[in-house]
């Protein structure tokens, strides 16, 4: 038992994948906040289109046409939501943002998902490197 709404929703939140997924659809309706995709429109459209290669070009009319071929190929056999689109941390957990609330939370494409990952995982590598070096040549504290 919680003493709230808010209270339940918070727990939730850090409780559970599937919960944060169903909160940030009611909150963004499954469109991208980077690009503006609607997932959402595009998973229901996906579904009653029957031909392969109408999928193929409504899929290569948006940013998910840099979809690997896998990743494709499993959107085409069974077009779901959860192919299409990522709950993602605002301030990533490896920086920081991995007990928050749901504000830490958008909606992003897979795509979007992929580029913002990608820059993440450059910061931390840089941050490492940048840290991660030891003291270097002991000499320019000598000087």
């Amino acid at each position: 038992r919680f003493c709230s709404l808010d209270c339940s929703k918070s727990y939730g939140v850090k409780a559970s994948a599937q919960f944060v997924r169903k909160i940030l659809f009611d909150l963004e309706l499954g469109v991208c906040q980077v690009c503006g995709l609607d997932t959402s429109m595009l998973a229901r459209r996906l579904k009653v289109l029957e031909r392969s290669e109408d999928k193929v070009k409504l899929i290569n009319g948006t940013t998910l046409r840099n979809l690997t071929d896998k990743q494709k190929s499993a959107i085409l056999t069974q077009p779901r939501e959860g192919l299409l689109w990522q709950a993602d941390h605002i301030t990533p957990v490896a920086e920081g943002g991995g007990l928050s609330d749901i504000d830490n939370y958008r909606t992003l494409c897979t795509i979007c998902h992929k580029a913002e990952t990608k820059a993440l995982m450059k910061r931390l590598s840089e941050k490492k490197q940048r840290s991660g070096n030891g003291t270097g040549d002991i000499r320019q504290f000598l000087g």
